[in-house]
């Protein structure tokens, strides 16, 4: 049978543990959320998932961000402002796809895994 020193020690010892326990785990960002204020955003993945890149101007060349021919979402976080997407490096190729200020969302069918640069302003051919 314990004795009431021991259950002084016993719950000394919980209340110390108590007030040293670790604070609860505060979950990372995800998803769409990962993308950081005032950028653009390209995943790899479906809604926001995969690997992201981040843009506050843009990219000539997607393989430099291991996107090029990767990105199937995206979500654009700049206020007042069109990105572009091209389907070729270096802004050119024969389409583009125009941006608006807060698209998210999966790329539409003919855009996916296509897109291989992107750059902040009005499209040009």
């Amino acid at each position: 049978m314990p004795t009431s020193r021991s259950l002084i020690l016993l719950s000394t010892a919980l209340a110390s543990a108590a007030l040293f326990a670790a604070p609860p785990a505060t979950s990372a960002p995800s998803g769409y959320d990962r993308c950081p204020a005032n950028h653009f955003c390209l995943f790899d993945g479906p809604d926001g998932t995969g690997l992201m890149a981040s843009f506050r101007s843009g990219s000539p060349d997607l393989a430099r961000q291991s996107m090029d021919n990767r990105a199937s979402s995206l979500i654009h976080k700049v206020p007042d402002s069109v990105w572009c997407v091209y389907d070729e490096r270096g802004y050119g190729g024969t389409e583009y796809l125009r941006i608006y200020p807060g698209a998210k969302g999966p790329f539409q069918s003919d855009w996916d895994n296509r897109v291989s640069s992107v750059r902040k302003g009005e499209c040009s051919p």
